[in-house]
């Protein structure tokens, strides 16, 4: 019902297919030649609900306005962030009740001064226009939330899981 655009992550071809028609659904949104818009979740992945992680380029890339809306549940599972997803998503589906905040940002335009300004504030960066955009989202997205900036990835994170529970991780 959503017209979800599923990633094969271990496809390259499958990403490059997502990427184009992420675009074009934005550009048909913007466009009003669909009504639903599309949602992005630009960490590709979960994190343990405190620190936000460097956002994929993919909703950015096209330089099109966005408009951020952080949830988060206002309590965490059980061993979040170290226990097996079979072990968090058992307790979240046992649970009665989920309860999560949400947050409604304004849309955000890009700018030539927004490009300008960061690249002033930060000119040791080599960022695309797209990379500049995602890494602005994210710090009004950390500063709203009162979460973390993390630049640890989700592979940082898999091999953090290894080590600690002397496992290999492909």
């Amino acid at each position: 019902k959503l017209d979800t655009l599923w990633i094969d992550r271990s496809d390259k071809n499958s990403r490059n297919e997502i990427f184009t028609l992420l675009k074009q659904r934005q550009s048909d949104y913007i466009n009003k030649k669909v009504l639903s818009p599309l949602i992005v979740f630009p960490e590709g992945t979960t994190t343990n609900g405190s620190y936000i992680i460097k956002f994929k380029i993919g909703a950015f890339d096209s330089l099109l306005p966005i408009k951020p809306i952080i949830f988060e549940p206002d309590q965490k599972s059980i061993g979040e962030g170290i226990s097996s997803s079979i072990i968090s998503m058992t307790y979240d589906f046992i649970t009665l009740t989920h309860v999560f905040k949400f947050y409604e940002l304004p849309v955000i335009y890009p700018t030539d001064y927004m490009y300008q300004n960061y690249k002033s504030i930060y000119p040791e960066k080599n960022l695309s226009n797209g990379e500049i955009y995602s890494e602005i989202a994210r710090e009004i997205m950390c500063e709203i939330s009162g979460n973390q900036k993390s630049d640890k990835s989700y592979n940082d994170w898999l091999n953090y899981k290894s080590i600690v529970f002397n496992t290999k991780m492909k």
